[in-house]
């Protein structure tokens, strides 16, 4: 189960905020079904200031904390929406990555192991 840890820098959080980050960012646990517990997501969310040309810049910034690995990701955008939804793709794709690296050198010794065990009862 992802907990998941919400914070407002600059700016105060309302219930929808909170919510979408819930739906968006909750979506990743899916992801995890192969790492152990615990796991936390630290979410900051918060309003950079006015930008002289474009008016107002939104941050989202995260921390995927899952045992013996820590994943961070930042985004700035012009709608904090936009900002959150980008956050969770850029997280998918390097939370998806650690799986399958992780998967993938395990298989590798699994297989390792299996072929010395051919070997052996072939001699």
């Amino acid at each position: 189960m992802l907990k998941i840890d919400i914070r407002g820098e600059e700016m105060q959080l309302t219930e929808a905020i909170e919510d979408a980050i819930q739906k968006k960012l909750g979506a990743l646990d899916k992801y995890m079904e192969t790492v152990s517990d615990p796991k936390t997501l630290r979410v900051n969310v918060g309003k950079l200031g006015d930008h002289h040309k474009k008016g107002d810049i939104f941050k989202a910034e995260a921390d995927l904390l899952i045992p013996g690995h820590k994943i961070h990701a930042e985004i700035h955008a012009e709608e904090l929406y936009a900002a959150i939804d980008q956050l969770k793709d850029e997280l998918k794709v390097r939370l998806v990555k650690l799986v399958n690296t992780t998967t993938d050198h395990h298989r590798d010794g699994a297989r390792e192991a299996k072929e010395q065990g051919t070997e052996s009862e072939l001699v």
